[in-house]
């Protein structure tokens, strides 16, 4: 498919101007321009965009690679027979430049581009999707910056895709994705937060190399999934992919999932084949409050376990076989305890199996690990043993519960009957046992509430008594009496308020047109259902479905205008997520959000209206009720996390989203609208302000650059000069918002001067806001703002702190600058050649201030910063004798931090240019006192090989010395090398 005269124009157009390349891709969608853009290059991995400075979740910004919405658009036509070729083609470049990132040392980290990959792949015939790929994610998972982006794309629509095919295959290729990502990684307890003292304390211990560490040091580690817990919780239990996992996939899912734990286990307790599991997850009928990651791995592997028993009776007899002789720690016996307890039918004569042998009928019913899960079976099943079975456990309870000594006589026949009661208690209301537990109670005179007995809770939200074909067909109002009148049957087994609402969000989701035609049948409906409804809409909108905002703001105004929805009337009895208003409230901010944040896919001005009366509604309801939402929705330290998943958060940001949607129409039409920031937005705005609500000043400093530039300027630096320190949490959420921005302009810079130069003294509670502090400081500095020079300037002033972490945040942030030279596109030379000089000056005085006087009394601090100081080398036009004073300190710590092969990398580039020669080989020799680097051999190669070519005897002793170094400690790949110069000689 050849492209026009005009369309060759168009491609001429974009390589010579940016603005109109990002348009260009972010409009164009004809597959036919796939091959022309290819030929021209833009598709391979050198055009891939790395992390830069300031990064709205704590470190950097991480650019958009354009290409990439072009290329998801091209996916989603593989479908159509004709352009199944370009499956391939996508696949290549996905597999190019992952390859490409491992090969360069991790350079681009980059988690908007593995998400877009991953959504590429998701719009690709599973068939396409084989092992090759899948070996891929865990490249794209392993970060130093942030993973949610690709990690929910994977776990919330590729592994379902996977999961929901027929094929056996695609199951098998689920298993390889939930084996990723469940991985475990050990990190430090003791990180940068904890107290400087404590790290004093222990400095021989964090000095140390993991590997060298005794048994009792390793414990300062802990266990970390290699994705965050939430995401997991959400989408394995919540969404109960787990419960697919356990239908669709085979038993090698559940024992990689086993192994993990047990890795774990004998980790953290190497002496002996010991768990603490009742501890943090004290039954396995409840669901813990905490989510630690060996609690998230068990909650997943239960959930698992439990839809595998349910579906396979053979195959879960062969795992609980396996459980209780390859799987010592106690978790799997309890596991298998309760699978027995789940499905008793199935799996009682277990049961019966170990109680007959002595000493395992001791162990449960003695050890604290199983007694929740003995005391739920025996509650439950107990009135259906037989009497044999009745005596046995009553023979067990008497004979085998040993009388737990007691230093005081008087206590002993007490706590002999307390150790049978609490057994008992569980059996009290079987006619068999109510004796015996009466007789017991009548000597410790306590009732039956036991130490390790705990509310329970079921799975995810249980079963629903209606499927979506079933709710899709019936009207509106038949839909929202049963919504009324329908009860949890069981709590356990089902159906649920929770799983009826769940296939309800559902349903909505994929007609939401049924749903909006009518919604008056649901004006009094319950929160839970009606949160769900709104929800399946939003998801719809997401999904580019057309939904009638009218109706659908109508019915919202009614729903939450009555004073029984303010009071909570709503709630639904037996609902146990207890939703309330404040849920309803929450997912309406969530709605305008989506409605309105993209021009491209937002409802239409004659809605703006409505939605405004909505949101100062709800505002002023919740302001009225201020006190008592902030008991329920307290604050933390991190602002912009509260702020996200508050009521008054959501709310408020979907205000200020609506204001921006407003002024944006206005500008583009022409034409003013009734509502508006001018008309009534901005005060309402300021009633926020003026009511404290912290939730207002986050969005105002995460959207400030929009405040100030799109929406209103003279209020905004207003603000900003007003704002001050002394009412300490308003102004710390405001900062915390600011901070958390990764765009940064010049002249909110100046405005924002005085913020910044407080916030450097500040004890900020938020875990990043000091390190993104640091990050814009250093934007100001390499702009021209900040002077390295002047003693009053903000980069001056930290510097004079010298804070270890700070200092290693900056240098990290220069290093990352590396990569402007090559891929930014709108960056002259020029400016370039200030940025590097700027990063040199700051080398610079780090070695005069710092270390050219101090080199004989470094502290280990000290060598991690001149370990991070090799990175800058990169920025070197050349090795000076300057220059060379300042490698040679920093070259002989260049493994502390495991930088060398970055290092070599760039003396392999200097070696070269200018008067490196003279300086080379004796930097690397200084290298070589300390650590024996072999990584990238070609580097080290050239770099030896150039010595030798250079035909001066100096440079060659030094190549000489370098090879006999590595020989001499059984490195090979330099002696060829060697032996080819010296039979020159």
């Amino acid at each position: 498919m050849t492209l026009s005269a005009k369309e060759e124009a168009v491609l001429g157009l974009i390589s010579d101007d940016i603005l109109y390349e990002n348009y260009f891709f972010n409009k164009v969608s004809d597959i036919k321009w796939f091959y022309p853009l290819k030929e021209k290059g833009y598709f391979s991995p050198g055009k891939a965009p790395c992390p830069k400075p300031a990064d709205k979740e704590g470190y950097w910004t991480i650019p958009h690679w354009n290409v990439l919405d072009y290329l998801e658009r091209v996916s989603q036509q593989i479908a159509q027979p004709e352009n199944e070729k370009y499956a391939d083609e996508l696949l290549e470049i996905i597999k190019n430049v992952t390859k490409y990132h491992i090969e360069h040392n991790k350079c681009l980290d980059n988690y908007r581009t593995w998400r877009y990959f991953v959504k590429i792949l998701c719009n690709l015939p599973t068939d396409k999707i084989n092992d090759e790929i899948l070996d891929l994610t865990p490249v794209w998972l392993d970060s130093k910056f942030d993973n949610i982006l690709p990690v929910s794309e994977i776990i919330e629509k590729l592994l379902p895709k996977l999961l929901n095919s027929n094929n056996s295959n695609d199951w098998r290729k689920a298993e390889k994705i939930v084996n990723i990502v469940t991985q475990i990684k050990w990190v430090p307890k003791y990180t940068e937060q904890y107290k400087k003292e404590i790290r004093e304390k222990y400095k021989h211990i964090f000095d140390k190399p993991e590997e060298k560490r005794t048994d009792e040091e390793k414990l300062e580690y802990e266990p970390k999934t290699i994705v965050d817990t939430h995401w997991l919780i959400k989408s394995f239990i919540n969404k109960k992919i787990a419960s697919k996992i356990g239908e669709k996939c085979s038993e090698n899912v559940i024992f990689n999932l086993a192994d993990k734990l047990k890795s774990i286990f004998e980790k953290e307790q190497p002496s002996g084949i010991v768990d603490l599991s009742y501890i943090w997850f004290s039954s396995l009928f409840a669901t813990p409050h905490i989510y630690n990651s060996e609690q998230v791995l068990t909650l997943i592997l239960r959930d698992v376990l439990v839809a595998k028993s349910e579906k396979n009776k053979d195959v879960t007899l062969k795992i609980i076989e396996k459980f209780l002789s390859e799987y010592q720690y106690p978790l799997f016996l309890r596991l298998t305890l309760f699978i027995i307890g789940t499905y008793w039918d199935n799996y009682k004569e277990i049961l019966w199996g170990l109680v007959v042998k002595d000493e395992i009928a001791i162990h449960i019913f003695n050890d604290p690990h199983y007694e929740a899960e003995v005391y739920t079976i025996l509650q439950r099943y107990g009135n259906q043993f037989s009497l044999e079975e009745r005596e046995k456990i009553k023979n067990i309870i008497e004979t085998k519960v040993p009388d737990k000594p007691h230093p005081e006589e008087k206590y002993k026949e007490y706590y002999s009957a307390y150790q049978k009661q609490k057994w008992y208690s569980a059996l009290k209301d079987d006619k068999y046992f109510k004796p015996l537990y009466e007789k017991y109670k009548s000597i410790t005179k306590e009732e039956d509430e036991l130490n390790f007995k705990e509310q329970e809770v079921r799975v995810g939200p249980g079963p629903s008594p209606l499927n979506k074909e079933t709710i899709l067909k019936m009207c509106n109002k038949e839909l929202a009496e049963y919504l009324r009148t329908f009860k949890t049957v069981n709590f356990w087994k089902g159906p649920t308020i929770g799983g009826l609402s769940d296939i309800l969000k559902s349903s909505v989701q994929e007609k939401p047109e049924k749903f909006i035609d009518d919604l008056n049948p649901f004006l009094k409906t319950g929160y839970l259902y009606v949160y769900d409804i709104l929800w399946g809409i939003r998801d719809a909108w997401e999904k580019k479905k057309i939904i009638d905002w009218g109706k659908l703001f109508n019915f919202t105004k009614e729903y939450i205008t009555p004073k029984d929805f303010w009071d909570d009337k709503y709630k639904i009895e037996g609902d146990d997520w207890k939703a309330n208003h404040l849920w309803v409230v929450g997912m309406i901010g969530e709605l305008i959000i989506q409605g309105t944040e993209d021009d491209d896919w937002a409802f239409s001005e004659e809605h703006f209206t409505k939605a405004q009366e909505i949101l100062f509604q709800i505002l002023d309801n919740l302001l009225a009720d201020k006190e008592k939402i902030l008991s329920e929705q307290p604050i933390t330290g991190d602002f912009v996390g509260h702020a996200l998943n508050s009521s008054f958060g959501k709310i408020t940001e979907a205000l200020f989203i609506l204001a921006l949607r407003i002024k944006r129409f206005e500008e583009k039409s022409k034409t003013k609208q009734r509502v508006s920031w001018e008309v009534n937005i901005k005060k309402k705005y300021e009633e926020l302000l003026n009511n404290e609500i912290i939730e207002s000043y986050v969005w105002l400093g995460r959207h400030l650059l929009d405040f100030y530039y799109h929406l209103d300027k003279k209020w905004t630096k207003d603000k900003i000069r007003t704002f001050t320190i002394e009412k300490e949490q308003l102004w710390e959420a405001f900062m915390d918002g600011y901070l958390s921005n990764g765009r940064i302009d010049n002249e909110l810079y100046i405005l924002m001067k005085p913020h910044y130069e407080k916030a450097i003294d500040y004890q900020f509670k938020g875990k990043y806001s000091l390190d993104q502090l640091v990050q814009h400081i250093c934007i100001g500095y390499l702009r021209g703002i900040e002077d390295i020079d002047d003693n009053k300037s903000l980069f001056r002033k930290l510097l004079g702190r010298w804070d270890t972490s700070q200092i290693k945040e900056m240098i990290g942030f220069f290093w990352m600058q590396r990569r402007e030279q090559e891929q930014e596109q709108s960056i002259e030379d020029e400016e370039r050649t200030k940025i590097e000089n700027k990063i040199i000056d700051f080398w610079r005085w780090v070695h005069e201030n710092k270390y050219k006087e101090k080199q004989k009394k470094l502290n280990n601090e000290d060598k991690k910063i001149l370990s991070e100081l090799c990175n800058l080398t990169v920025f070197l036009p050349e090795i000076n004798s300057e220059n060379f004073d300042w490698l040679k300190i920093s070259a002989l710590y260049v493994d502390v931090s495991f930088h060398s092969s970055f290092f070599i990398e760039y003396l392999n580039e200097l070696k070269d240019k200018k008067q490196s020669i003279n300086f080379v080989g004796k930097v690397y020799l200084e290298m070589l006192k300390n650590t024996t680097p072999d990584f990238r051999e070609e580097n080290i190669h050239s770099i030896v090989k150039y010595l030798y070519d250079s035909k001066v005897n100096e440079q060659i002793e030094e190549a000489e010395n370098i090879c006999e170094i590595y020989v001499s400690r059984e490195y090979e790949f330099l002696r060829q090398l060697y032996e080819e110069y010296n039979k020159t000689r």
